[in-house]
């Protein structure tokens, strides 16, 4: 699916300190604040997911910002899995600190994003796996970093059990 997909930018152009004045909602990278925009079917797995990784004993979050480096980048993983282990500032706008497991369920405004640039840019934080979660495939697609680029671990379209977590994906969808 990669492959077929080129980067697709849909932001406004701004500067960092003016997205951060917006509460530093949304996404921000390169010069370009890029708005959340979400379907109910996308809203439904995301809560589904968490809900399954919460159980799991996991520590999770839904669209709270990520900001991987300290360049001037912000993202919103639809879900966020940290070690149990670290300290989270309940104020704060955004983690900055290692992340176990990013999982993004595309939206059609923008999924180029999450299989481009969101991929290239996870991996080169150094997120050990990355999940993508395709409303349109009905496909979990598993990546592991393998250096620094994700490595396709398989393409699950039916049940995952990772992360003490039971997937079944027609429970997703």
């Amino acid at each position: 699916m990669a492959a077929e997909l080129h980067e697709h930018v849909v932001g406004v152009p701004m500067t960092w300190e003016d997205y951060l004045a917006r509460d530093g909602y949304g996404e921000y990278y390169d010069g370009l604040f890029e708005p959340r925009v979400v379907t109910g079917q996308h809203q439904r797995a995301v809560s589904r997911l968490n809900r399954l990784l919460e159980e799991a004993g996991r520590t999770v979050f839904t669209t709270w910002g990520w900001r991987p480096t300290a360049a001037h980048r912000k993202y919103e993983p639809d879900v966020m899995v940290i070690d149990r282990g670290h300290t989270i500032d309940d104020r704060s706008q955004y983690w900055d600190g290692p992340v176990e497991l990013l999982v993004e369920v595309p939206s059609p405004s923008n999924e180029q994003n999450d299989w481009v640039r969101k991929m290239r840019d996870y991996a080169a934080a150094g997120c050990p796996e990355y999940w993508i979660v395709s409303p349109w495939a009905k496909a979990l697609y598993v990546y592991v970093l393998d250096g620094r680029t994700y490595r396709l671990e398989r393409t699950v379209t039916d049940r995952l059990t990772k992360w003490g977590v039971d997937v079944v994906l027609s429970d997703v969808f």
